[in-house]
């Protein structure tokens, strides 16, 4: 991929504007100016009045989040891992790839620090690599009618809301039951998410290439309920056997519904569209998982 093969750059912002965020979006408004290019902000998903200021203050063009899925060639996400999560999960249809740049301490999924970033502009972004991710969808089936959808990328969580009591699932495949729990909930992760919560959890790490999903119990009642790991053309069905109070779905930290006892949840891999990232050249996983997690170093912010 290289600089002609795309015309329309969108940025995406987390809503509260650094002064980092303002400076290397200025950078891309000259390249772009320099080049022909059309630039474009996403009005982020909370309004908020920093937003605003720096919309009027950059002119440029603010798009909604419907005009995404046609709009850009290229999205430029400036936050953390949430900021490129949120404008990943926009819409199963989205095929634009996408740049992830870190703009705070930690980012795993971003691959690219805010140094990095500009010596890909100042090279014009020539030779820009992609690699490709697959969508996962969750539903949930209420006395047998569909109640809700939606699409995450990380992982999505069966967990109750407080810590006064556990509750009861049933977990399996569309053909085979697995087993029950009992406990605080079940994450249900992609190789994406298994440096996450489901980490966190006790859930194993997962190469980002396996195409795989895992089923990480949490806080398990018993001393044989392992983490499971299986194939991602699986359906998986999750039901809550119980009513208790205060039981949520939760999709990459970002979307929630409230369960109710018998409420079933099919979880299956969208097989429309991939979501698209550009690859950082200079980075690997294993010397990802080293910087991040191992010595726990914070990666460096680009000073202007």
């Amino acid at each position: 991929m290289n600089k002609n093969s795309f015309n329309r750059i969108t940025i995406v912002t987390k809503p509260n504007i650094s002064k980092d965020i303002v400076n290397i979006t200025n950078r891309v408004k000259s390249w772009c100016k320099k080049e022909n290019k059309e630039l474009s902000l996403l009005f982020p998903y909370k309004a908020s009045d920093e937003f605003d200021i720096f919309a009027k203050r950059t002119k440029l063009k603010v798009i909604q989040q419907d005009e995404i899925l046609t709009y850009p060639d290229l999205i430029i996400s400036l936050g953390g891992d949430g900021t490129l999560i949120g404008v990943s999960r926009l819409s199963p249809q989205l095929s634009v790839p996408i740049i992830g740049v870190n703009m705070g301490k930690i980012g795993f999924l971003t691959e690219f620090t805010q140094k990095e970033f500009i010596e890909l502009i100042n090279d014009s972004f020539k030779g820009m690599s992609q690699y490709k991710l697959p969508l996962f969808k969750a539903k949930v089936y209420r006395e047998g009618k569909l109640v809700f959808k939606n699409y995450f990328i990380n992982d999505t969580v069966l967990h109750k809301n407080d810590i006064s009591r556990m509750f009861s699932l049933s977990i399996g495949t569309k053909e085979e039951h697995i087993y029950n729990i009992s406990g605080d909930g079940i994450i249900i992760s992609t190789p994406l998410g298994s440096t996450a919560y489901s980490l966190a959890a006790g859930g194993p790490l997962i190469y980002p290439q396996v195409k795989a999903l895992s089923l990480t119990p949490i806080c398990p009642h018993s001393l044989t309920h392992r983490p499971f790991v299986l194939p991602e053309t699986h359906e998986i069905h999750i039901k809550l056997l119980e009513d208790p109070e205060f039981v949520s779905l939760t999709l990459d930290g970002q979307d929630h519904v409230e369960l109710q006892g018998g409420d079933l949840v099919v979880i299956k891999k969208n097989k429309i569209k991939n979501i698209r990232y550009i690859k950082n050249k200079k980075k690997t996983y294993f010397r990802n998982l080293s910087d991040i997690f191992t010595y726990g170093k914070r990666i460096k912010t680009y000073d202007s």
